[in-house]
């Protein structure tokens, strides 16, 4: 194998595939947390726009106000289907990754895995799911609060 010589932290490629892999990894699940934090964050501001309204209903104010959800999921969720596809990509990357090692056997490697394991699907259906029912929530919504 080729030798990288970055002062002496990468002595050969398996050792800097094996840190590159680690390094997807722990990115992966960062933006898992993202998009977790990004459904809980809009939830939140949803509820409190239209908690809001409902409570001060005879505000002229509630009339625009309780239509505000909707660019607010809209941009919430543009960054979660950004976050989504370069999970998708970091996915696949590390697939080429595990297949570069000669010695594992097909039936390990946790994106061979995931793969194979239909299972496994349920986390971006949830996701497809929920970012699907806020948007037409959010639309369909205001007709009934104004």
């Amino acid at each position: 194998m080729a030798t990288i010589d970055r002062g002496n932290s990468i002595r050969d490629m398996p050792d800097y595939l094996v840190k590159e892999a680690d390094h997807l990894r722990a990115r992966y699940g960062e933006l898992r947390r993202e998009t977790r934090a990004l459904e809980t964050y809009t939830l939140t501001a949803v509820g409190v726009i239209w908690s809001w309204c409902a409570a001060n209903g005879e505000s002229t104010h509630s009339d625009y106000l309780v239509w505000l959800p909707v660019p607010v999921v809209l941009l919430f969720g543009i960054r979660a289907l950004g976050i989504s596809l370069l999970m998708s990509t970091v996915g696949s990357y590390l697939l080429r990754l595990e297949s570069t090692f000669t010695d594992l056997p097909d039936e390990l490697g946790w994106e061979r895995f995931s793969r194979k394991d239909r299972a496994m699907t349920i986390w971006p259906f949830t996701a497809y799911a929920f970012w699907g029912s806020l948007s037409v929530l959010s639309v369909v919504a205001p007709f009934v609060l104004a």
